[in-house]
């Protein structure tokens, strides 16, 4: 029995692990330096350039750094790093809705996390 509930509890820290990660990747509003500008667009990105020092704007799905400043813009099954000194301004899109990654992310979690109740209960009643 205890190895069953150890097999769960994994794969529910597992799966909440991978939920949380998704979860935290929201649209973004970005103002960058011409350096990262000029990656973006030739990677395909459409910005918006601001004037003062050849800055632009950009709206992408993006993941915040936990220490350091910079982050991960996701597009698909790429990931673009950008650094802490090409990043001027981060603003938050708010009111979005879950992308279908993330709506299944947070639906494996549940279903889970209601697995490792379900097994807890069980385990206590027997």
């Amino acid at each position: 029995m205890a190895i069953l509930l150890l097999t769960f509890l994994m794969v529910w820290f597992v799966l909440s692990a991978r939920a949380i990660r998704e979860l935290e990747i929201q649209p973004t509003h970005l103002t960058l330096r011409s350096d990262s500008c000029g990656f973006l667009k030739i990677k395909g990105i459409t910005t918006t350039p601001i004037e003062p020092g050849n800055w632009c704007s950009v709206v992408v799905p993006f993941r915040g750094n936990v220490i350091s400043g910079g982050g991960v813009i996701k597009l698909g099954d790429r990931q673009i790093r950008v650094a802490d000194d090409q990043v001027i301004e981060v603003g938050p899109i708010v009111d979005q809705t879950w992308t279908a990654e993330q709506t299944r992310s947070a639906i494996w979690a549940g279903i889970s996390t209601l697995l490792v109740l379900a097994i807890m209960v069980w385990m206590w009643i027997v």
